[in-house]
């Protein structure tokens, strides 16, 4: 197991968009605005930059997707989505919620950020703190929204999801409701499965059964026909899964079904559970078992490769010293995994330490501040990119 520790690590807890052939993810930083590349096999962090018009802040961006030669990073706590330009290290950044009052929609604080997926030549971001969805298409300059029925009401629909051919599937949190998008037709809509007391936290489809899978929060998965909309118990869970109350993650992969910690804050989840769905046999798969007391976050989640972030028990996974991304790769019944450890300077550093130090600036000041002549608002508010120019540049002078 990793015992050393790494000079500065702060900026490395977020979700993480995998290049095409998984060596190495972009990221926006966690408790700062700021995007880098992690080269996985070179071992090597850069610092590409910082957004503009962004809030010094804890995760502006939850979420990301390549398209293209672009980055997206869809906002959580940011005012707007940031958006990379890969070939040009263009930043920019654009409008996501709709001006218009006709669209009746209580967005309310957006602590759950959105769920972006590519679908031919459309891009869509779907917002987990109701149902509604931003559509972008053409030349990716303006959006259209999709709305449904229940849009307006307050909902935590889960990071836990399956697209299968046109339709996007996903639990909504303590309910028995489903989120379902139809991509094709620009439909939303929420449906009510089984009766009221369940509480279905995790979605699957089975390639060879040609069904969904739904778990329950007791340990029970059931299987469910969208079209006739009839559900069957499949099989029940052994009690020491069920007995931890967080949220699972679901894959089925050559006719097993992986049942993985979404996160653990506890350090006591250190398996995940492999099922054969022929015999309905279910074993356990240390995959954890060198981290055993380990706090362990998903932060991707593309076909087949599962990422964490895991840091001992006890300390704040957004600051520790000891945080290391660990990757699996399931394919076929065989798991794989490689651990990678942060290394300890981030090559364009001194561009990294400007932008930081500019950024505490304007986050330890409440009033206004001049600086170069300009005066800069505090972390709640956009800062220029005309202004945080020309103070990089009194710092080189």
């Amino acid at each position: 197991m990793r015992k050393e520790a790494t000079r500065e690590t702060k900026y490395w807890f977020q979700h993480r968009i995998l290049t095409e052939d998984k060596k190495g993810a972009w990221f926006a930083a966690a408790n700062y605005n700021g995007l880098f590349y992690h080269d996985f096999h070179r071992k090597r962090v850069s610092f590409l930059g910082a957004f503009p018009y962004g809030k010094y802040a804890n995760a502006l961006y939850w979420s990301g997707i390549k398209v293209k030669n672009k980055l997206y990073f869809p906002p959580r706590y940011a005012d707007r989505m940031a958006v990379y330009d890969i070939s040009d290290g263009i930043f920019t950044a654009m409008d996501i919620v709709p001006g218009n009052r006709a669209y009746q929609i209580d967005f309310g604080q957006n602590y759950l950020g959105y769920i972006p997926i590519c679908y031919g030549e459309e891009v869509f971001f779907l917002y987990r703190c109701s149902p509604f969805v931003a559509c972008m298409k053409g030349a990716r300059t303006s959006f259209e929204y999709i709305l449904c029925g229940e849009t307006g009401e307050s909902l935590r629909i889960s990071a836990d999801y399956i697209i299968s051919g046109d339709y996007f599937f996903s639990t909504i949190a303590d309910s028995n409701r489903i989120l379902i998008f139809d991509m094709k037709n620009h439909e939303l809509q929420v449906k009510n499965v089984g009766d009221s007391e369940k509480r279905f936290f995790s979605i699957a489809l089975t390639e060879g059964f040609g069904e969904l899978l739904l778990l329950e929060e007791k340990g029970v998965i059931y299987t469910w026909d969208f079209c006739s909309d009839c559900i069957h118990e499949f099989l029940r869970l052994p009690d020491s899964i069920c007995s931890v109350h967080q949220p699972l993650s679901f894959y089925e992969a050559g006719g097993f079904l992986y049942i993985i910690p979404f996160y653990d804050w506890f350090g006591n989840l250190n398996r995940c559970y492999k099922i054969d769905l022929m015999k309905k046999h279910v074993e356990h798969v240390d995959i954890f078992r060198e981290y055993d007391a380990y706090i362990k976050f998903m932060v991707y989640r593309e076909q087949d490769h599962f990422g964490f972030f895991i840091a001992p028990y006890g300390e704040d996974i957004y600051n520790s010293e000891h945080v290391a991304l660990l990757d699996l790769h399931i394919s076929e019944g065989i798991l794989e995994k490689r651990e990678y450890i942060p290394p300890g300077n981030i090559e364009n550093g001194i561009f990294y330490d400007k932008v930081s130090e500019y950024q505490r600036h304007i986050s330890c000041n409440r009033l206004f501040r001049e600086v170069s002549g300009k005066n800069v608002l505090s972390e709640s508010h956009s800062v220029r990119l005309e202004d945080f120019i020309v103070y990089l540049e009194d710092l080189d002078s």
